[in-house]
């Protein structure tokens, strides 16, 4: 990364998303055994202390960052792909502020709307772990608190990535992908299949949607 180029059209800003520990497969929608990174340790004990201020716990084994400029959005979706569906999704936020939807197990539930501010963390676990969420929009202009941050970063790379933060939203959401009874072992294949009852739900969604005027 070049410190000295913080502009708009640097590749800095062209980032969409990266995997930490086992690597997501976009295109199928899984993950593999044998495809994995580190997972930060620093991360990792932030994503534990968290689930566990509500009673919760996860393993760390896997997350996606999100890239979010100002016109950055996320279509509802369900965090559905992982072998084990039993612990929270750890979500931490940084930069500028999003709006958050949230609604049920089907797409006809009315979402609810929470703005979600640098810092904040979001926890799905229970019976939101498997529920519709996305953020429609960026809300520009709303990380002038990082003005702080800026004036007394003491590297050119801490100063670049605040400047970057002032105007866009980086989102972190950690997850664990097995368990004891649910591991890649547990299948034949090295990659494995969604759990037959989300992939039967998201059929009839699909049926249902298409059949809409």
């Amino acid at each position: 990364m070049n410190h000295n180029d913080a502009g708009k059209d640097s590749g800095f800003y062209k980032l969409r998303w990266a995997s930490l520990g086992y690597h997501y497969d976009w295109t199928q929608r899984l993950y593999h055994k044998n495809e994995k990174s580190d997972f930060p340790e620093k991360l990792a004990s932030m994503a534990d202390a968290l689930a566990r201020l509500v009673g919760l716990k996860v393993k760390s084994e896997a997350a996606i960052v999100n890239y979010y400029p100002y016109d950055g959005s996320m279509g509802g979706h369900v965090d559905d792909a992982e072998i084990t569906l039993d612990y929270p999704i750890v979500s931490v936020s940084l930069g500028c502020t999003a709006v958050f939807l949230i609604g049920g197990k089907s797409r006809h539930v009315e979402p609810t709307a929470i703005f979600v501010n640098s810092g904040d963390a979001v926890i799905m676990g229970g019976h939101s772990r498997l529920c519709f969420h996305g953020v429609p929009r960026i809300v520009e202009d709303s990380c002038e608190n990082l003005s702080i941050f800026l004036r007394d970063a003491p590297s050119k790379e801490e100063k670049l990535i605040g400047k970057y933060l002032t105007r866009s939203r980086i989102n972190m959401n950690v997850r664990q992908v097995v368990d004891d009874k649910n591991n890649f072992d547990s299948s034949s294949k090295e990659a494995y299949p969604r759990p037959s009852s989300v992939i039967a739900t998201a059929a009839k969604e699909s049926r249902q949607s298409s059949n809409q005027p």
